[in-house]
């Protein structure tokens, strides 16, 4: 949680550094200041889903959900048609849109990926304060380190936030599980149609994560493979379809749809990396002993390749205390809880984060880590282990006394 909490102040720290070492001095003001960003930078974050939104709503897609920040998830709630999700680290944001046609689906598209930078662009050209120079609009030291200054830190946040937007290189190789804006609105004319028709497929996704949230599975199915009926080949409805079969305990028929969908996926794209870390997950459901060597190749391929995506932290975390590297485990586990936002996702973790504390001999924390399941969680299928973990070991039956 600590690497989480630091990213909501490394530019404060920056600034502060280049005052101090320019000469500028340190006010209270700067103390002020870098408690507000935070708060700044949800706002920034906001403004920019909501010209996602707005933008999807303007050429006729359907807002499904806006979700703002990472980590657990604090306040959610449903507006209209959308389900907005406030989670607890607003570093970053997520608009999901769907589309119930193909009718200028790609031009339809562009246009809501290009509300956000144009969302950002416009606060900044409203705020922009009466700075002589870029730099110092970037790099407000003197404002930051000596008044109250909430119009420079937003001007200058949301310029950053245009920058690396709009910059033309994929986040992928920072291991995050997501391309820029600016990648996209370069990408999307040439992309294949599949790829396009994906926003066809979100509705039915969304909705059976939900029906899967109230453990509705049957349901949750029904409405997975009524969809695939009509798109067989859609590989977001796929792994949709292993999602659902995970979440009802059915791992093996999961396992055999994720290993169809890895026959079809290319390495080149994103799903391809995921696909393989659900193999990974789903071989630690099994816990058979002939696929723990898949297991391991898979969760470290994919871990490798997307070093930041909870979900990937989580399984390779899970790998691990299957392969017995508990303290390496831990470690990694506890990161993916702090930065998951799902309950019953966050209970899977603490589940395991108990057999690898277990497995180290530290109860008390295995005790610690039980609670947050069970408070995440009461029907996460991976309590029961969990307790077993936990239970007084049987004591040996004792020796009967010799006769005299």
């Amino acid at each position: 949680m600590l690497h989480l909490v630091a990213n909501l102040f490394v530019f404060p720290l920056i600034l502060a550094l280049l005052s101090w070492v320019m000469g500028h001095g340190l006010s209270w003001s700067a103390l002020v200041n870098a408690a507000l960003y935070p708060a700044l930078m949800l706002a920034s974050v906001l403004v920019h889903e909501m010209g996602h939104a707005l933008a999807a709503r303007a050429v006729g897609l359907r807002v499904l959900r806006v979700e703002l920040g990472m980590g657990r998830r604090v306040w959610r709630r449903r507006l209209g048609q959308t389900d907005m999700v406030l989670n607890a680290f607003p570093t970053l944001g997520m608009t999901y849109c769907g589309a119930s046609s193909e009718r200028a689906l790609r031009s339809r598209s562009w246009v809501t990926i290009a509300g956000g930078p144009a969302f950002t662009a416009a606060l900044v050209v409203l705020l922009w304060p009466p700075t002589p120079s870029l730099w110092q609009v970037m790099l407000p030291l003197e404002p930051f380190a000596h008044r109250f200054a909430p119009r420079e830190l937003l001007v200058s946040f949301n310029l950053w936030l245009l920058a690396i937007n709009l910059l033309p290189v994929p986040l992928l190789v920072r291991g995050l599980g997501m391309v820029n804006d600016g990648t996209r609105l370069l990408t999307l004319p040439f992309a294949r149609q599949d790829e396009v028709r994906e926003l066809l497929d979100l509705p039915v996704v969304l909705d059976a994560t939900e029906r899967v949230e109230q453990r509705d599975f049957v349901g949750a199915r029904e409405l997975v493979e009524e969809a695939l009926a009509g798109r067989p080949a859609s590989i977001p409805l796929r792994n949709e379809l292993g999602r659902v079969q995970l979440a009802a305990g059915a791992h093996a028929e999961a396992r055999a749809t994720y290993l169809g969908l890895l026959q079809d996926v290319p390495p080149k794209v994103l799903s391809f990396w995921i696909i393989r870390n659900n193999v990974a997950y789903t071989d630690f459901l099994l816990r058979q002993e002939e696929l723990r060597a898949e297991a391991d190749e898979h969760s470290a391929a994919a871990y490798a390749r997307l070093k930041h995506v909870p979900a990937v932290m989580s399984t390779r975390g899970a790998v691990l205390v299957w392969l017995g590297r508990y303290t390496e485990a831990v470690s990694l586990l506890e990161r993916a809880f702090a930065a998951t936002g799902e309950p019953a996702s966050r209970a899977n973790i603490a589940c395991v984060l108990v057999l690898g504390c277990a497995s180290l001999g530290d109860r008390e924390r295995a005790a610690r880590w039980l609670i947050q399941a069970e408070e995440n969680d009461p029907h996460c299928a991976l309590l029961g282990e969990a307790r077993s973990a936990l239970a007084p070991p049987l004591a040996a039956p004792s020796e009967p006394a010799a006769s005299a």
